[in-house]
């Protein structure tokens, strides 16, 4: 039986106050959205090449599309992301989303500071906030990351850190990790992601593991992931799993663009870490 968090809709007229807020934050992030896109589609002309004297220009970076298939609850979602370089040695990633559940609407924005030390190495720490549409919620987290290049071809990444989730103030513990194989055209990635909750009135482990595939043809890419979701504990919500197959279509843009065969990672995206939403996937988190 799935737990509810002290966050349920009053069935009555939403209050006035609130239903304020939630305008400020669509209207908001609509208009966030927009200058950014302009911004990226000024720039994309230049590619990697603009850069300018400060050492301040766009590296290369990815618009996805998902959509969901099977599974306790259909899903599609959007994400528009973007590395900056910032002076001579520092990556700045930008990244914006929008996913659509069949309980809820979910927006975020999460910044990526990064510092490359080598051509196969970068590392840092991130923050994502994420807004529930129609609901006074909002997620934080924010921790450190690392990408390494294992071998031409094969790239690593791993996130650690900690959220909270407003305002009935559930934190949690979470970490992930990715491998990323290119192999010619074909791209193989395989990535586990762990969130722990500990609260007075549930203890949940929430686990999430996808494995894909992707066709890569020049600046497109399109993808087929497995993923697997399961909610253990003592809790209410404990003892769910879900198994369901995403579709996505991406197109790169700067960068080396359908290259993955060398060791340099400076323009290959960070995944921005999402704990919390195989809970929002299952309907567990209900608001």
């Amino acid at each position: 039986m799935p737990f509810s968090l002290p966050l349920v809709r009053p069935s009555g007229p939403v209050p006035r106050s609130r239903t304020a807020v939630c305008a400020r934050s669509t209207i908001c992030a609509r208009r966030v959205a927009a200058v950014l896109g302009l911004a990226l589609a000024l720039a994309l002309p230049a590619g990697a090449r603009a850069q300018s004297d400060s050492g301040l220009g766009l590296i290369a970076g990815e618009v996805r599309l998902e959509a969901q298939t099977g599974g306790d609850a259909g899903m599609g979602s959007v994400a528009l992301g973007s590395i900056w370089q910032v002076g001579s040695h520092h990556l700045l990633q930008l990244d914006l989303g929008a996913a659509a559940y069949d309980s809820v609407r979910t927006g975020r924005i999460a910044g990526h500071l990064s510092l490359q030390t080598a051509p196969g190495r970068k590392y840092g720490l991130f923050g994502v906030y994420e807004d529930v549409d129609e609901a006074a919620v909002q997620s934080y987290l924010g921790g450190v990351e690392a990408m390494w290049a294992l071998a031409p071809g094969l790239r690593a990444e791993g996130q650690l850190g900690a959220g909270v989730v407003q305002p009935a103030s559930t934190d949690f513990l979470f970490g992930a990790g990715r491998l990323t194989r290119a192999a010619g055209a074909v791209e193989f990635a395989a990535g586990y992601q762990i969130a722990a909750i500990d609260e007075l009135d549930m203890g949940l482990t929430v686990h999430s593991v996808d494995l894909g595939v992707a066709r890569v043809r020049g600046p497109l890419r399109l993808g087929a992931a497995l993923r697997h979701d399961r909610i253990t504990g003592s809790g209410r919500g404990a003892d769910h799993r879900d198994t369901a197959l995403v579709l996505s279509v991406g197109w790169r843009f700067g960068g080396r663009a359908g290259q993955g065969g060398d060791q340099g990672v400076g323009d290959r995206l960070f995944h921005t870490p999402r704990p919390v939403a195989p809970l929002w996937r299952a309907g567990v988190m209900r608001f």
